[in-house]
């Protein structure tokens, strides 16, 4: 039972981590999403 707590201290950071990675997926995703609507409408103008 004494091997729990360490895990469990172990653990913490890593899901830090994971969740800092995907909030900076999410922020690019939304960069790359913002990008390609620019370049739609633009590319409707000049059509």
């Amino acid at each position: 039972m004494t091997t729990a707590v360490p895990l469990q201290l172990d653990r913490a950071p890593v899901i830090e981590r994971i969740s800092s990675s995907v909030e900076l997926v999410f922020k690019v995703c939304a960069q790359i999403e913002s990008f390609y609507a620019k370049h739609e409408r633009l590319n409707v103008v000049e059509s």
